[in-house]
């Protein structure tokens, strides 16, 4: 919403309006089947479709954004790098560190932040960007993105 603070149903309806008339590439993100979908708008039609190549970190004084407003793709990039930086890590402890990578402190399983990791991975796999090895630990494939 540009940065707007007052942020009201008829003024998000009008973006999401924008967003679809102007055709802007963007990919609809929902944490959940009960959450709301957000929109998140990329710079051309094939990132929206690959793995971000970065991710963002909230500066130290900083808290960290909403994990619906952190795209999968971007998600998924830490995910890879955490993997990379642990060479072979459990599911549950992959999510864990990929969260705290991102910057969130608490990581319930019932969290959107813990949600947001876990589909992350789940991207991340599709993409070919992990491999899971015979004992089941998770690591970064040849073929990373």
């Amino acid at each position: 919403m540009s940065g707007i603070s007052k942020n009201s149903a008829k003024l998000k309806a009008r973006c999401e309006y924008l967003i679809k008339a102007a055709r802007l590439p963007h990919t609809e993100q929902r944490l959940s089947e009960d959450d709301e979908a957000t929109d998140i708008l990329w710079p051309d039609t094939q990132s929206s479709e690959m793995i971000c190549p970065f991710y963002r970190i909230p500066l130290p004084e900083e808290k960290p954004r909403k994990a619906s407003d952190i795209a999968i793709q971007e998600a998924a990039r830490a995910v890879i790098d955490t993997s990379e930086a642990q060479y072979g890590i459990p599911r549950a402890s992959l999510i864990t560190e990929t969260a705290k990578a991102l910057g969130f402190s608490r990581v319930a399983s019932n969290t959107d932040c813990y949600k947001l990791c876990d589909m992350a991975v789940d991207f991340a796999f599709s993409q070919g960007a992990l491999i899971k090895d015979d004992s089941g630990f998770i690591m970064p494939s040849d073929t990373n993105n």
